[in-house]
């Protein structure tokens, strides 16, 4: 057979295949919403482009470009020819998942079974092959993601298998050598149930602070303030006394009868003070009994003169 009519051929048989796959595709999108117009021009361009370098030998480029229609709208003849095409092109790791993909979504086409036994067996002769079990899981494999829920690797090699879970994943590390298999069976994590947040109710009831402790005694500011008047008393008396004794010394340099007057009243004036200091202090000493008395500290002073006393309380009551 030339050349033009092996072309030809593969022509005839990948338009028959596409259109076939596309009857079913179209039968298929008459209850759910299918791919656009847009979409399905541009899966048709991939196809025809793949069509023409598989003719033209160009193996490997040709089986990228039927996975791209594939992907575009996955009809099963796009599938069939990307798998023939790293067939061709002797890549037997890409074959082989290709055709494990194959097996899994179009199982039921005669075609496509047969062709998928043929690389499958192939490539479990030389690579390590995985398969996962789990519902409702993604599954990639070193960081790349495959359709079908088995994988061809390369034997000798670790390789970190990945079943995501929607947010959720599991993380899995497989090493095997050629020939052989591996199943994992990986369940999906249980979801965390939040906690119900606590609900807190509002009564309306104001809160009101505690109480204060009671008192052990009399406030400590009484006897504070009856100790600065004692005090500004003694100091006002001892003023009053020096000047009751400038007073007699007047009288006897001059003894005159106003002298003595003014005498006498300033030593009445100095003795009813000294009587009203004296029940001060007494009155100071019966209350600082039963004052209670805290921790803070209080001082008292007085500042006395010739021109009078002043007395000062400073603490914290």
């Amino acid at each position: 057979m030339s050349k033009r009519m092996h072309r030809v051929g593969v022509w005839g048989l990948a338009l028959t295949l596409f259109a076939a796959s596309g009857m079913a595709q179209e039968a298929a999108e008459d209850a759910s919403e299918g791919p656009t117009p847009r979409t399905q021009r541009d899966a048709s361009s991939a196809y025809d482009r793949a069509t023409t370098l598989y003719a033209d030998g160009d193996y490997a480029q040709a089986g990228r470009w039927f996975m791209t229609a594939y992907r575009l709208v996955p009809a099963e003849a796009a599938l069939i020819q990307a798998v023939r095409s790293y067939q061709h092109a002797e890549q037997l790791d890409r074959a082989g998942n290709l055709a494990l993909m194959l097996q899994e979504y179009h199982a039921d086409s005669a075609t496509a079974a047969e062709l998928a036994a043929q690389n499958i067996a192939a490539a479990s002769a030389t690579l390590y092959r995985v398969d996962v079990e789990c519902e409702g899981c993604a599954l990639s494999v070193d960081e790349t993601l495959y359709a079908a829920h088995s994988v061809f690797v390369t034997p000798a090699v670790s390789h970190e298998v990945v079943a995501q879970f929607g947010a959720q994943r599991v993380v899995r590390e497989v090493s095997g050598s050629a020939g052989e298999s591996e199943t994992l069976v990986v369940d999906a994590p249980p979801v965390a149930v939040p906690e119900p947040p606590v609900e807190v109710r509002e009564t309306g009831t104001p809160v009101r602070p505690p109480p204060p402790p009671p008192s052990r005694g009399l406030h400590r500011a009484l006897f504070i303030t009856l100790a600065a008047a004692t005090v500004a008393a003694g100091a006002a008396t001892i003023v009053l006394g020096l000047d009751a004794r400038g007073g007699l010394d007047e009288y006897v340099a001059m003894p005159t009868r106003e002298a003595y007057e003014q005498g006498q009243r300033k030593e009445r004036r100095t003795n009813a003070l000294i009587g009203v200091t004296a029940g001060l202090a007494a009155l100071s000493v019966l209350t600082a009994i039963f004052t209670d008395w805290g921790e803070d500290a209080t001082q008292v002073g007085v500042s006395a003169s010739r021109e009078g006393a002043f007395a000062f309380v400073g603490g914290t009551l």
